[in-house]
């Protein structure tokens, strides 16, 4: 720490820069800072001011790309020293992408004096309008990625960049681009536990984390919904309490045997018990990691409320048995019609030898009445079976007594008791019914 790293400087009034000494505790202390993980855009600027006091420049500035990694842009994080505005010349531009280039591919770039350069070289072109005689660009990179860009100007007289200043530069710029790449790591990863956890705290399925022997470490928000349970009463209890008593035996055995390292079956069906003691009908899948330094066994579990797909499935069922009853309905009225056209057929030819008795008559009539009603009960197992047209109507029910009563009647000897109540049960009815 007592040591020291002569860099030129001074005045240029006596023709030059006189030699001063900075000590080196000077990169120790950017390497403190940058200990602390930049996580503040102030730190940067301190940074920025200790680069600057290392270097013995007028003026500096740090660029950065985005931190979001989604663009190449680099844009000014900090700026220092007696030549502000001067970080308006890096500007996105041909000129600009060809230092960057350069930077890539050969490390810093260094002009002593910019009006040597020629009038093509893209540095001489961005710096031209700025008072600006000496410049020096120090990459900041990681692997082969390039984080950013430290700018370092000196105006007035020319400054020629000695190598103690180059091998400092060079120090600062491999623990700066250490901590900018972890700053974007820690970026990512907060970016990827935000986006884990929306995803977790959002999800209509429940997940659940359990260790070897089930139980709960962790309850996603979607308990409270699901169960009706809210998730901290769940953590730290065993699962055993929020499951059926019948199926609490399976879904223990499937978490110890997923910590066990057995691949547990895709999905298991059971039932869970919610907050009003209700059972919901749900399925799980599970997968097992390590977690922790000692490499303890983790279960995690996806749980899904089928309650709602068990009754479409039941409806499902429900409609295919009627479909099924439609189909043997349908074949029975096709046999069914067909003994009706031989018993019509033979009322019709009976009709026509028996036609003068009048009692035969009678009760040939009611042959083809009751006939023509079971013909009107096929179509309707027709229409039940959806082959054939269903058309409802109102039917009087004095109409169908009177059709019904004389094949009752007929039966029963005249004047006998069973006649007389039959024919009083069906008068009755049939007032009320007009009523």
């Amino acid at each position: 720490m007592d040591k020291a790293i002569p860099f030129p400087g001074g005045s240029p009034k006596e023709g030059g820069f006189l030699s001063r000494e900075i000590p080196i505790s000077a990169v120790p202390r950017i390497a403190r800072i940058c200990a602390l993980g930049l996580a503040f855009d102030e730190l940067l600027d301190e940074v920025c001011r200790e680069i600057l006091a290392l270097s013995g420049a007028d003026g500096g500035s740090l660029f950065l790309s985005p931190r979001d990694e989604r663009s190449e842009n680099f844009s000014p994080a900090a700026e220092s020293g007696t030549l502000p505005g001067v970080s308006e010349a890096y500007r996105p531009g041909p000129a600009l992408e060809r230092l960057l280039d350069r930077m890539r591919m050969e490390g810093r770039i260094q002009a002593d004096d910019l009006s040597l350069l020629p009038a093509s070289d893209p540095l001489k072109r961005l710096l031209e309008p700025f008072p600006v005689r000496s410049a020096l660009l120090v990459p900041l990179r990681f692997g082969t990625r390039l984080l950013g860009f430290v700018t370092l100007h000196v105006s007035g007289e020319p400054k020629p960049w000695g190598g103690e200043v180059l091998s400092a530069m060079d120090m600062v710029a491999a623990i700066l681009s250490a901590a900018l790449e972890r700053r974007r790591a820690e970026d990512r990863m907060r970016a990827s536990e935000a986006r884990y956890r929306f995803l977790t705290e959002h999800s209509p399925d429940l997940i659940t984390l359990h260790d070897a022997t089930g139980r709960i470490l962790y309850a996603s928000p979607a308990s409270l919904p699901m169960l009706g349970v809210r998730p901290e009463l769940m953590n730290g209890s065993p699962v055993e309490g929020f499951l059926h008593p019948d199926d609490a035996g399976n879904v223990v055995a499937e978490i110890r045997r997923a910590a066990g390292g057995e691949m547990p079956d895709a999905s298991l069906p059971y039932r869970m018990r919610g907050a009003d003691g209700r059972f919901v009908d749900v399925e799980s899948s599970s997968t097992s990691f390590a977690e922790g330094p000692e490499g303890d066994q983790r279960v995690l579990r996806v749980t899904r409320d089928i309650s709602g797909r068990r009754k479409m499935e039941a409806l499902l069922a429900e409609s295919q048995t009627l479909s099924t009853i439609g189909m043997l309905a349908g074949g029975v009225a096709h046999e069914f019609n067909n003994v009706l056209a031989a018993i019509q057929g033979a009322v019709e030819l009976l009709s026509i030898h028996a036609g003068a008795n009048p009692q035969a008559r009678a009760y040939l009539d009611v042959i083809r009445r009751m006939a023509n009603r079971a013909t009107e009960l096929t179509r309707q197992l027709l229409a039940y079976s959806r082959q054939g047209k269903y058309m409802p109507t109102s039917i009087p029910l004095a109409r169908v007594l009177s059709e019904i009563l004389p094949a009752i009647r007929r039966p029963f000897l005249p004047g006998s008791s069973s006649r007389r109540n039959a024919t009083t049960r069906f008068r009755r009815s049939m007032w009320t019914s007009r009523r």
